[in-house]
This record gives C-alpha cells, sequence and structure tokens, in this order.
C-alpha cells in the first residue's frame, strides 16, 4: 500500500494520513536517482535523473520515438504508483517536471498495424480470387 508522507501535506489533508495497526510494518525504500523509459522508443531503459527535465526530455534522451509510438497516450507511472499524462502530443508541452523513481510509458499506436492487416487479407483475397477465375477459364477452355 502506498501512502502519503509528506507532513507538509499531511498537515493540510489530514484524510491521507493513515491508522496504522499492530503487525503493521513501514518500508521506506531508498529514493532512487533514475527515471526508466520504456515501450516504442529506440533505446528502453533507465536514465539518470535531471532535475526540472519532462517526459519529453527522457524520450529524447532514449533515442526518441520510433514509427508507430503513440506519443499522444503516453503516460508517467509516479514513484507512488498514480498515474500521470506524459505530455507528449503535437498540441502538449511536455507535460509536468518527472521526479525520480518514475516510469515514462510510451505505448504503441495500434492502428498502422490493423491497415497492414487489411490490406494484406485485401490482396490475398484478391489473389485467391484471380487463381478461381484463371482456374474456372482453363476448365471452360477444356470442355469446348
Amino acid at each position: 500500500m502506498v501512502v502519503e508522507a509528506n507532513p507538509v501535506i499531511l498537515a493540510a489533508r489530514p484524510e491521507l494520513d493513515v491508522l496504522l495497526e499492530p503487525g503493521d510494518l513501514i518500508a521506506i525504500p531508498k529514493r532512487p536517482n533514475e527515471v526508466t523509459v520504456v515501450g516504442a522508443v529506440l533505446n528502453p531503459g533507465s536514465l539518470q535523473f535531471s532535475s526540472g527535465w519532462r517526459a519529453t526530455d527522457y524520450v529524447r534522451a532514449s533515442g526518441g520515438t520510433q514509427r508507430f509510438a503513440d506519443g499522444g497516450r503516453a503516460f508517467v507511472v509516479l514513484p507512488n504508483g498514480q498515474s500521470a499524462a506524459a505530455g507528449l502530443g503535437a498540441w502538449q508541452a511536455g507535460g509536468p517536471p518527472v521526479p525520480p523513481g518514475s516510469l515514462v510509458v510510451v505505448p504503441q499506436d495500434p492502428s498502422p498495424y490493423e491497415t497492414w492487416g487489411f490490406i494484406r487479407d485485401l490482396t490475398q483475397t484478391l489473389g485467391q480470387i484471380s487463381i478461381s477465375a484463371a482456374a474456372l477459364a482453363v476448365i471452360a477452355r477444356q470442355a469446348k
């Protein structure tokens, strides 16, 4: 379970303060110093955290997006488990600064593959029709 531990935020919003029960264990992991970029980028992996960098900066440092990347649906998984839009779309400003320990996800756009699948199916069907027509023409010639 991810909890809010910032005393300033807890003072302003006491409903976020978690009630501990006997046997509960609090584990505070070491703060990571990297941001991981995965998905449709040229070189997915972890990059060293740079203060003030946005998702666009980390994607650019990972070699940029691949040909069929869907930047408009990219998102950032924050260290507390929440997700936010990455802001990689054409009219977006790159989103908010990305904190250390985050994961930037750039999904792949499925529509080019749907188009190629349609073209593949269409050409197979046309090929089968032409073979059938040629076979019928041969049969008709031999019947005369």
